[in-house]
């Protein structure tokens, strides 16, 4: 498969639209931290096709960011007990399970960045071991 050199895929989604995805997903986990869920209803992969500018992303990161930090501070042993209005799990799995799958799209999307560095190394790179 030849290079895209910038461009695109049609049938391979943006890096914004995964972060946009991946905000979605943590907005629903909050619902179900403070006892507001009732049932993921977007699509499969919504957002994933959407875009945004570099300002709108980090205005939503940060705007999730305060908002996570302020319902896990909340969070209580009883309601991570609690079962979802769902049913069938716990507040805590389905927090655990959803945060994992933004986990897997937090994986893509440093992956997709490190090979874009590696494949052109006239770009700044940005990738920093956490460690």
């Amino acid at each position: 498969m030849a290079p895209s050199h910038g461009r695109r895929r049609a049938d391979a989604p943006a890096l914004a639209g995964l972060a946009l995805h991946i905000l979605e997903v943590e907005r629903y986990v909050l619902s179900v931290v403070v006892g507001e869920d009732i049932g993921w209803t977007g699509e499969r992969g919504t957002h994933i096709e959407d875009v945004a500018t570099e300002h709108e992303l980090v205005a939503a990161i940060q705007q999730t960011d305060q908002r996570f930090v302020d319902a896990f501070e909340a969070l209580t042993p009883e309601r991570r007990a609690a079962e979802t209005p769902t049913g069938g799990t716990t507040v805590g799995e389905a927090i655990g399970e959803d945060l994992d799958h933004v986990a897997v799209h937090h994986g893509q999307m440093q992956l997709t960045r490190h090979l874009y560095e590696v494949a052109h190394p006239d770009v700044p790179a940005t990738y920093e071991h956490w460690r």
